[in-house]
């Protein structure tokens, strides 16, 4: 399963009756999150392999998820990113 501050707050609008629409670029693992909000939370869930560091992709999500669901009332970015830098 998908970790952390992203998983957390899909559970939470699932659960309050929320569409929801992950992005991850690991899709094994998001498939087994709508899989999880869907049974706990009879949420509508949208699923999308995606990686959010690639701009072109961010903006066919968006349609994707348009289509369906409608324009998101709500955007949550909970993507990590780790840039190298020096710590002196």
């Amino acid at each position: 399963m998908i970790t952390g501050i992203g998983t957390a707050t899909a559970h939470r609008f699932a659960a309050a009756g929320a569409a929801v629409a992950p992005l991850s670029r690991r899709s094994g693992l998001l498939a087994d999150l709508a899989a999880t909000l869907r049974k706990r939370h009879s949420a509508e869930v949208l699923p999308l392999a995606v990686a959010v560091t690639d701009p072109a992709a961010l903006t066919a999500a968006a349609s994707t998820i348009r289509a369906p669901l409608g324009r998101p009332d709500l955007v949550v970015a909970a993507e990590l990113t780790v840039v190298p830098t020096e710590l002196g």
